[in-house]
């Protein structure tokens, strides 16, 4: 009876993602000629029915077809429709989800990418804790790095972790947000900053992505003081969209201020997007345009990189 169930539930789950394949075949032209609203009502029972891609289209497609103001849907369906779409930031990080959100209510999109962030350090941590055995506070919460400098020495520092996204020991202290922590791996333990995760993320990608100033600052200085300045696989600019407005000018200018240049047009391999587009999606490529002798200079490197 059980095995039933659950076979009824997966066919069930089935159903709906049929449901959403029709929706979009329709919104393609595909079949029998339909209208728009049409269309949107095979997705929208396919998002009630569990589908999360269908879930994650609703709203941003309704919405980008003028929809939901021509059909005057109810409250309480704009209110579902906008939990689906929340919970795509939440759940997944969705940049669809987020940029819908971002537009129609800012709140609701700051709290879920707030949640997201949240969560996803969570697992982080839990992945963290199993590799090691010790939780955050234990590792880097104590100000004398006692624990830290007991449980680890200068042989552990090329390991990579086998859990999550494959993280060095430094990766992790960066994300603590402890400079003590960081600073005592590289300068006492020599742990290599240029050091790459399974995801080609070096500790400095994950210092832009938590906006923390003074970890990046560290880092960026001894990344100026290796030659080269990157290893091989690297994309430092994949994270540059989630800095605060006014650090995101600055932090590029130094980075392709470096000797050896980066990819600034390169797709990086955890995101598969190149810097350019995740600072557009994220609106903020208004701050790159600022006419300072700075930016002019940066543009400058902009154009020469994609040139060569």
């Amino acid at each position: 009876m059980q095995c039933n169930a659950c076979v009824c539930k997966r066919q069930f789950y089935a159903f709906a993602g049929a449901r959403n394949q029709i929706g979009l075949a329709y919104l393609d032209g595909f079949g029998t000629v339909r209208s728009d609203i049409e269309a949107m009502g095979w997705i929208r029972m396919a998002a009630e029915w569990g589908s999360l891609r269908g879930q994650l289209d609703y709203l941003p497609m309704a919405s980008g077809l003028r929809l939901v103001q021509r059909i005057s849907a109810p409250q309480a369906s704009l209110a579902q429709a906008m939990v689906w779409t929340a919970k795509a930031v939440v759940e997944n990080g969705n940049d669809t989800a987020a940029a819908y959100l971002a537009r129609e209510a800012k709140p609701i999109c700051n709290n879920s990418v707030k949640k997201h962030r949240q969560a996803l350090n969570d697992r982080r941590w839990a992945e963290c804790e199993k590799c090691t055995g010790l939780t955050k506070r234990e590792l880097f919460d104590g100000s004398g790095l006692t624990t830290l400098s007991a449980y680890f020495d200068e042989t552990d520092m090329p390991h990579i972790f086998g859990a999550g996204n494959g993280w060095s020991i430094l990766h992790y202290a960066v994300l603590s947000g402890s400079q003590s922590a960081a600073k005592f791996l590289v300068e006492t333990l020599n742990a290599e900053v240029r050091i790459l995760s399974w995801h080609s993320e070096t500790p400095l990608d994950i210092a832009i992505a938590s906006d923390n100033e003074q970890i990046m600052d560290y880092l960026i200085t001894r990344h100026a003081n290796c030659r080269p300045h990157f290893s091989p696989g690297s994309c430092p600019l994949q994270n540059i969209s989630l800095l605060r407005p006014g650090l995101i000018p600055e932090t590029i200018y130094r980075i392709l201020s470096m000797n050896n240049p980066v990819g600034i047009d390169v797709l990086s391999a955890s995101i598969g997007r190149t810097p350019l587009i995740n600072v557009m999606l994220n609106s903020l490529w208004r701050y790159l345009t600022i006419p300072s002798p700075k930016t002019l200079q940066l543009a400058h490197c902009f154009h020469s990189e994609l040139i060569l």
